[in-house]
């Protein structure tokens, strides 16, 4: 797959960073990302399965900060890291600790607070804990509202590609009972929708050029917004769909009904 840094060493200077929102300049960088992200599903078994460094090596290799945060974004998203803990993704894990810092040093707070520091926030041990977490607070807040006796009425609601943790953690949270929203057609047995690295790529160039675009013509759009509270729902279906719409569908949907507003 090689390096993303390979394809910078003359434009990546600082003296470059006037053309990070230059449209063609996006457009470029954009595409160079998502092809980045199709080589690598595409040559996905050829990478090791356990991590190959030792705690701490990213905070060497990262600067003070970035701007660059759409296509890091884009990256962050196209690999889809499941950070359970450490060893499961080091990168993911300490360019979390990273970025909280600058988080924390941009509002001010003391070094204590920091994972520089003897802070750093709260992380759960596990994806799994963390919804236990999230669902008793979502059953607290609720039953101040209804009373603690109706405990046994309370519905979490998740799709079909929910995971089992979900419904282990509603359990365990004391109400037992889930919901999920989608008929048996859509079911996960469902493997139209499968990533494919080549359809991924087609589909990502169409919307990086889809936001170069717009960042080409943002002059063109109304500064003040054209229609009334509440004119979205109005054009949005009563309730999601089924399947995936294709991304054509959705991008003329964003621009006949986002930009033009």
């Amino acid at each position: 797959m090689g390096s993303l840094y390979s394809h910078y060493e003359e434009e990546n200077s600082s003296s470059n960073t006037a053309n990070l929102l230059n449209p063609e300049e996006f457009r470029r960088q954009g595409h160079m990302i998502i092809d980045f992200i199709a080589d690598y599903y595409q040559n996905m078994e050829k990478y090791p399965v356990l991590s190959q460094v030792q705690p701490g090596y990213l905070a060497k290799l990262l600067p003070n900060g970035s701007i660059a945060g759409f296509p890091g974004e884009v990256l962050s998203t196209g690999f889809n890291v499941v950070g359970f803990n450490w060893i499961s993704s080091p990168a993911a894990t300490e360019l979390e600790f990273v970025t909280m810092d600058w988080l924390g040093q941009m509002l001010g707070l003391p070094q204590s607070f920091l994972f520089s520091g003897t802070g750093g926030g709260v992380i759960q041990g596990t994806t799994c804990e963390t919804i236990l977490c999230t669902l008793v607070a979502a059953r607290d807040q609720m039953l101040a509202k209804v009373g603690r006796e109706n405990i046994g009425k309370l519905v979490f609601y998740g799709s079909d590609q929910t995971h089992c943790a979900l419904l282990k953690a509603a359990k365990v949270a004391g109400t037992g009972s889930l919901y999920s929203h989608y008929e048996e057609e859509n079911s996960s047995s469902n493997t139209a929708h499968l990533l494919n690295p080549e359809e991924f790529r087609r589909q990502g160039h169409m919307i990086i050029d889809f936001i170069a675009d717009y960042y080409q013509n943002m002059e063109k759009y109304p500064v003040l917004s054209q229609v009334q509270p509440g004119y979205l729902a109005k054009l949005l279906p009563k309730s999601s769909p089924n399947i995936p719409e294709p991304i054509e569908t959705i991008l003329h949907d964003t621009n006949n009904t986002s930009f033009s507003a």
